[in-house]
């Protein structure tokens, strides 16, 4: 009777010990990502705190003027597009004569942007990201393919790897490497085994949203691109189990985004 008293006790305590972890650990989840940044202006800059929280995103600074707080509804696009730096699109107006949306530019002043900033952002958010911050990656993936990502001047070498949950250009310069989500990829297109292209969401200056353009060192068989194809294209026709293998799609071939396309080659 004692020995069954004291088992009771043992997995009572373990139960509430369990609780409790569970309990801290959604409250450090909780925690905002504070940090010092300067916002750019058109001329100049002022600076004060970034502040990434569970239902909103604020920029506190002393400069009233620029002073905001977005809930995540009011906010079009988050952009990491390095460690340092922070865009955010909103649906606020330029300006009584432009119609286009306010971008607000951050650069953190003393540390950067972490892993845990964009597991945070990727369970929150469901419009497109970019992120150039990696966020942790468990799994191994389905498919590894050494690329060059072309800039409109020069470009950088590094590895696409193909999950299936998401798409990532793993560049040895850090402001190029990229996560997407295949809801964060408009379309994909190839020329060829050895071209490939992802459309993306992302801003670019003077022109429709952004194209990454790569050229692989090794082939992109009909089975691989069949596997990206079906993930970014998700119907009612073409089903898939993420863990499975994918079925032959009518998308084998030669496959080209359109032409109309501004091309963008940073």
């Amino acid at each position: 009777m004692t020995i069954t008293r004291m088992k009771t006790k043992v997995l009572i305590m373990s139960l509430l010990m369990g609780t409790m972890a569970l309990i801290l650990a959604g409250s450090v989840r909780a925690q905002p990502f504070e940090f010092h940044v300067e916002h750019d202006h058109r001329l100049g800059h002022c600076r004060g705190t970034l502040v990434i929280g569970p239902e909103t995103i604020q920029y506190r600074t002393p400069h009233r003027k620029h002073e905001r707080i977005w809930r995540y509804t009011d906010i079009k696009r988050i952009e990491i597009r390095s460690p340092r730096i922070i865009h955010i699109v909103t649906y606020e107006s330029r300006g009584k004569l432009w119609s286009a949306n306010r971008r607000f530019e951050f650069k953190l002043r003393d540390e950067d942007i972490t892993a845990a900033v964009s597991d945070f952002l990727l369970r929150r958010v469901t419009r497109p990201l970019v992120l150039s911050v990696l966020p942790t990656i468990e799994r191994q993936p389905t498919f590894v393919i050494p690329a060059k990502h072309r800039h409109r001047r020069g470009g950088c070498e590094g590895v696409l790897k193909v999950y299936p949950d998401a798409l990532v250009f793993a560049s040895q310069n850090p402001k190029h490497t990229r996560y997407w989500r295949y809801q964060d990829i408009q379309q994909i297109g190839r020329l060829g085994p050895y071209q490939f292209e992802v459309a993306t969401y992302e801003h670019q200056v003077g022109g429709p949203d952004r194209v990454f353009h790569f050229e692989l060192k090794e082939r992109l068989d009909d089975p691989i691109y069949d596997y990206l194809w079906v993930r970014v294209n998700r119907t009612k026709y073409y089903p898939y189990e993420p863990e499975q293998p994918v079925r032959a799609t009518p998308t084998s071939g030669v496959v080209r985004l359109s032409t109309r396309r501004r091309v963008s080659r940073r």
